[in-house]
């Protein structure tokens, strides 16, 4: 979906105040915008004689080296901080460190760690590349949304298509030892499941679907659904610290906006089957789809439903105070496909080229709010 972009302005006078449910702001940032002063220090187009076909994702370790998963050619490129290409690794198969389906599959950089998630294995690598070991996947779709440490990590349902009844909860999982330690319990989604029968069909889309999302950083867990702009503060072992609120209006969407932001597999299903889906979505688009945490600034990642050449921020004090609206963009041609990973001194995502398709790699100097 291509859309120009639309730049709105919104005159409100800021207010923030704490109450007994932690910080209210409303819609105006008390600072105005945070220029990220965006520089293109390199570009990737291709992993040396290979050639880049459906990049899914990318990851960084602490030591610059970028990580590309493209699910087409079914494999996962390296490349050095300077963007020089230093191997491909991954094997489809059931072997040890071998994957069934890279189209499904999760990728994480934790540490010195490249972790490959399936719905039944988690396969760990070296930062080379290298093989280390295969963990069987205990708690089968309670998948990692983040990673703490090599052997912990954070999951929290995106729909209720699998769970009787009741609420369901974040969770803190560890791999090895398969216990499970709630933090906190909360009503999921039941849309986006289409039924026939004994069978079904979910779907859970970034931009329709109101889903719990989950961010942390060295001592805190920041959550919140995301088809209202709350999020929860708690320590690690889920003790309440605050919360923050944003006065926001939602975007109203149509029947026919809401088929755009359908992925491509759905597409194939007939037209009836789509419009059955999508009425079980809200008609209002949801808010945020990250929370992460760079120099103690908490950073709301905004859903974007106009455009797909821009991704939108959110920048709040480390007590919730709203502060910044920033946003990283596309070079003009191109529209940003992947999300994007922030490091204190750089961005990094995957652009691809509106006319003719083509994607690459770009890493780019940026200042953060300090």
């Amino acid at each position: 979906m291509k859309v120009k972009p639309i730049i709105m302005f919104l005159l409100v006078i800021s207010i923030a105040w704490i109450g007994i449910g932690g910080v209210k702001n409303a819609g105006k940032p008390a600072k105005g915008t945070w220029d990220f002063k965006l520089q293109t220090v390199l570009t990737v187009e291709k992993p040396g004689n290979e050639e880049f076909y459906l990049m899914r994702r990318v990851e960084v370790s602490e030591d610059g080296r970028m990580y590309v998963l493209d699910s087409k050619v079914k494999k996962i490129f390296i490349f050095g901080p300077n963007g020089e290409f230093k191997k491909s690794f991954i094997k489809q198969g059931e072997g040890p460190g071998e994957v069934k389906s890279l189209e499904t599959a999760q990728l994480f950089v934790v540490k010195n760690r490249v972790v490959v998630v399936e719905m039944d294995n988690f396969h760990f690598f070296s930062l080379d590349g290298d093989f280390i070991k295969s963990v069987r996947n205990t708690k089968g779709f309670q998948m990692p949304r983040v990673f703490l440490n090599e052997n912990e990590y954070i999951t929290a349902p995106l729909l209720k298509m699998r769970m009787a009844s009741g609420n369901s909860s974040i969770s803190l999982v560890n791999i090895e030892t398969g216990a499970e330690k709630k933090i906190f319990e909360f009503a999921p989604f039941e849309g986006g499941v289409i039924r026939r029968g004994q069978s079904a069909m979910a779907v859970a889309v970034m931009q329709l679907t109101p889903m719990m999302i989950v961010g942390c950083d060295a001592n805190r867990i920041y959550f919140g659904m995301n088809d209202t702009y709350r999020i929860n503060v708690t320590d690690r072992s889920g003790k309440a610290i605050t919360d923050f609120e944003l006065n926001r209006e939602a975007s109203k969407m149509s029947t026919e906006e809401k088929l755009n932001f359908l992925p491509g597999g759905i597409r194939n299903e007939p037209k009836d089957v789509q419009v059955e889906l999508v009425k079980t979505f809200p008609d209002k688009a949801t808010f945020f789809n990250r929370i992460e945490v760079y120099n103690k600034h908490i950073f709301v990642f905004l859903v974007n439903t106009k455009n797909d050449t821009s991704q939108p921020f959110d920048i709040f004090s480390p007590d919730g105070k709203y502060l910044y609206r920033a946003s990283i963009d596309a070079e003009k041609g191109y529209m940003i496909t992947s999300r994007v990973v922030i490091t204190k001194d750089f961005a990094y995502y995957i652009e691809e080229d509106e006319e003719e398709g083509n994607r690459r790699l770009l890493k780019c100097k940026i200042s953060l709010p300090r």
